[in-house]
């Protein structure tokens, strides 16, 4: 599992990304939603 983080004016929102590693290649799947990653304390997130 990697991240990025995105700073912005309201604060950082963190990008998950599902990511392996096959025969030497690190292979990144598209960033997650903030619906499937569990991040509760996250402010951007809808009903925190």
């Amino acid at each position: 599992m990697l991240h990025s983080i995105e700073y912005t004016d309201e604060g950082e929102r963190y990008r998950w990304f599902n990511a392996r590693l096959q025969h030497g290649v690190l292979e990144v799947g598209k960033p997650l939603g903030p619906d499937d990653v569990d991040m509760p304390k996250a402010s951007w997130r809808k009903g925190a």
